[in-house]
């Protein structure tokens, strides 16, 4: 098994490390931008912006550089070939540990390169108050207004890690969608945007229902909407649903149905 998870990540390493590339530079790109562009308060501020593209886009981040292999594999009956050296279950085991590893370390690494940049590589911004008080009128400090007020402000850098691993845990979440769409599904284009479809659809039918806390997008970015609405019950519910929406297509293809993917 372990021999395994290593050709695994010997396989991935090198679509991970550009997807980590591409994800980075965007981030520290568009982290620039907003420095230019925005009246902030914290230099933070200019990160939580410029990650605000990457909440609609991580699902192809994740799934992407790992998830089109176990298609070919399955395409070009490689799959057939591995089953007199190793179980089905370990080889499905060790191509889920690694996609799903790999999705949360492309966000991770990502968003605490932005977290660097942002902080301490960038020019200081200017600080400025650009919240008021709807019944003063006066300028108040974001951290009235924002998720873990007082850390963002006092802990910048802690509020950042603690964001970037929960990102990475909903990276993961999607990642394993991935796996489990590549293994069901036998089009290329609906297991590569499948997750990204997904989280679209999600994201529209909660905004139309009036629940916009309950998206997964929101649980990625919780600065997307009032802080007042955000619960630690709500930021789970997005990635809760991603969860049991994918054990569910597992469930119902592979074990229902008797779809072998070994087989295809």
């Amino acid at each position: 098994m372990k021999n395994l998870i290593k050709s695994q990540i010997k396989k991935y390493r090198w679509s991970v490390l550009s997807a980590c590339l591409i994800a980075s530079l965007f981030t520290c790109f568009m982290i620039y931008q907003v420095a230019n562009s925005y009246s902030l308060e914290l230099d933070l501020e200019t990160w939580e912006i410029a990650t605000k593209y990457i909440a609609f886009l991580f699902p192809l981040l994740v799934v992407i550089p790992t998830c089109w292999s176990l298609y070919y594999e399955k395409k070009n009956r490689y799959l057939i070939y591995t089953l007199p050296r190793i179980s089905k279950k370990k080889y499905v085991l060790a191509n889920w540990l690694v996609s799903a590893l790999a999705g949360g370390l492309i966000l991770f690494i990502s968003m605490m390169i932005g977290v660097i940049v942002a902080l301490y590589v960038k020019p200081e911004i200017t600080s400025n108050l650009s919240y008021i008080d709807p019944v003063t009128e006066q300028a108040v400090s974001i951290s009235n207004y924002h998720i873990l007020g007082e850390i963002f402000v006092k802990q910048s850098l802690l509020y950042g890690v603690i964001l970037s691993v929960w990102r990475a845990i909903i990276g993961m979440i999607i990642a394993t969608m991935g796996v489990v769409f590549a293994l069901c599904f036998d089009n290329i284009f609906v297991i590569l945007t499948g997750p990204f479809v997904y989280v679209l659809l999600e994201n529209f039918l909660f905004s139309v229902l009036g629940k916009p806390e309950y998206r997964l997008v929101t649980s990625f970015d919780p600065s997307c909407i009032d802080f007042h609405r955000i619960t630690i019950q709500s930021m789970l519910v997005g990635p809760a649903i991603a969860i049991i929406l994918t054990a569910a297509i597992y469930i119902y293809v592979i074990k229902i149905k008797k779809h072998d993917p070994f087989q295809v």
